[in-house]
């Protein structure tokens, strides 16, 4: 887009980079630094000066290991979202789900980046919005939303030359000041541990970033195999390390495993995301073991293929570890 281009972007997508954040030239446009409100601001000097104290850009490097500038292009997701860079030219093909990043891998990209806005608080719920699959060069950005005592509320975006990928919104929330009040959580099924449960291979040609997790299925369930109930209940880890999930692996985990209502379906169909709310529970920050116990359910399904899934996660210890919500669709015929 150039200066004289008659239509802007979204204002808080062009905050950033405003001369007043010391910008030499704004960066999609070209134009150079004039010391005051770029032409994106120049209609809300509030918003413009709220997002130049904390401004924040970050696009994600997929360059050759060992340069300096870039992520090894055969990390795991956990060593992924630890190692955030400035500029993706490219998506592991072993980092991907259906046609680009993985979903769940997205939204926690984006999470971490916008926890740099909130102070040191936790996540206690990150909601993505998928536009469409997620193939590089995609930059993240993110805005600051608003920050009380204990709270605190941040945008967050990917996108690319063709427009927004996923928008996202994060709420952040630190300790309670000393008051405790009443927990309430849900019980653990009484399933086999993982070591009773064998391995569940999902094909790589299909869901590539499978290669990444460990999936045991709890009971006779399965995946496009034509069952009366659309219900998954599996262990998950990743296979990278023996780490206990954080709040980032958590929202990528809780995402890594079959959509429930494939266990109704008798042939092997995408099911993308489209919608997906991840909620972490107090319980998450005393996880001791790698392995999750999810169990999907689909609560609602139609005959278009769009359906809503519950996810509730467990530890190994049954302390209940958070939740998660998803608006999927079926693709294909």
């Amino acid at each position: 887009m150039t200066p004289s281009s008659p239509q802007p972007p979204a204002a808080w997508a062009r905050t950033w980079a405003c001369s007043r954040a010391a910008e030499p030239a704004h960066p999609i446009d070209g134009a150079p630094s004039t010391g005051g409100p770029c032409r994106w601001c120049a209609p809300s000097r509030g918003r413009h000066r709220a997002a130049a104290r904390s401004p924040k850009r970050r696009t994600v490097a997929d360059e050759p290991a060992g340069d300096g500038r870039g992520p090894d292009p055969d990390a795991g997701p956990g060593r992924f979202l630890r190692d955030p860079r400035t500029e993706y030219t490219g998506v592991p093909e072993h980092l991907r789900g259906f046609g680009g990043l993985h979903g769940g891998l997205a939204l926690a990209l984006v999470a971490g980046t916008m926890g740099e806005h909130a102070e040191g608080r936790e996540p206690v719920s990150v909601t993505g919005r998928f536009g469409r699959a997620i193939d590089a060069p995609f930059r993240v950005e993110t805005v600051p939303g608003r920050t009380g005592r204990s709270s605190a509320t941040v945008s967050g975006r990917i996108e690319s030359e063709r427009g927004p990928l996923l928008d996202s919104r994060a709420v952040f929330a630190g300790k309670s000041g000393g008051v405790s009040w009443p927990v309430v959580e849900l019980p653990a099924p009484e399933v086999p541990g993982p070591g009773e449960c064998d391995t569940f291979a999902v094909p790589k040609e299909f869901v590539p970033i499978s290669t990444g997790t460990e999936i045991r299925p709890v009971g006779s369930a399965r995946p496009c195999a034509g069952g009366a109930e659309a219900e998954l209940v599996a262990w998950v880890r990743l296979t990278e390390d023996d780490l206990p999930p954080d709040a980032l692996r958590f929202v990528f985990l809780v995402d890594a495993p079959a959509p429930s209502c494939s266990a109704v379906l008798s042939t092997l169909a995408p099911v993308p995301t489209v919608e997906i709310t991840v909620r972490p529970a107090a319980g998450l920050a005393a996880a001791s073991s790698p392995w999750l116990l999810l169990r999907a359910t689909t609560r609602q399904a139609g005959p278009s293929g769009w359906s809503s899934e519950w996810v509730d996660a467990w530890g190994r210890d049954g302390t209940h570890l958070g939740s998660a919500q998803q608006l999927k669709v079926v693709r294909g015929g």
